[in-house]
């Protein structure tokens, strides 16, 4: 097998951590969880008293991890930070999901109000998309709607587009027209 390494972003409850574990097993790869790889080489930097969240050196840990996954065959990096980090990268995927949807998702998880609202509104903003779209090459990033999908399905689908070159019709996935409602939380 080529070298090969994978991206897989997007906001948190998409889907990430689930889909990159079944595709690190069928691949054999290596798998990093990037908010990990971070707190472990010690790249925390603050903490956000606000959103209830850790403050990570972005450019300290895409040194980190560059370093790291030279000496790797086939890696997968999975995290919601994966969008922000400049690596070389074959493939960025940015999981997708219906706001609607991960408003279920991280409301069970008991995020707080305002949390919910940073996340849901990330996810109609094209977040992840765009802040990728600024550090990786356009052609390596590919976007997934996982709302009505199995992680089953979409870690075959991540896999036969990776590694068989199978080739993916791109759409374009928005949730824009949710900001209102998504405000109102």
């Amino acid at each position: 097998m080529v070298k090969k390494t994978i991206i897989i972003s997007g906001t948190p409850g998409s889907g990430k951590t689930t889909i990159a574990k079944l595709l690190a097993k069928k691949t054999k790869a290596k798998l990093i969880d990037i908010n990990k790889f971070a707190i472990n080489k010690k790249l925390i930097v603050g903490f956000d008293k606000k959103f209830k969240s850790k403050i990570i050196d972005i450019k300290k840990l895409s040194k980190y991890l560059q370093k790291e996954i030279r000496k790797i065959k086939q890696v997968i990096l999975e995290g919601h930070l994966g969008c922000e980090l400049k690596l070389k990268a074959d493939y960025v995927i940015i999981l997708r999901l219906n706001p609607k949807k991960l408003f279920e998702r991280l409301k069970k998880r008991n995020y707080s109000k305002l949390k919910i609202k940073e996340n849901l509104m990330a996810e109609a903003l094209d977040y992840c998309t765009i802040l990728a779209q600024k550090n990786f090459k356009k052609s390596k990033i590919i976007e997934i709607d996982c709302t009505n999908k199995n992680a089953k399905d979409i870690s075959d689908l991540i896999y036969r587009i990776v590694f068989l070159d199978k080739k993916y019709k791109i759409k374009k996935i928005s949730w824009i027209e949710q900001i209102e409602e998504i405000e109102k939380i």
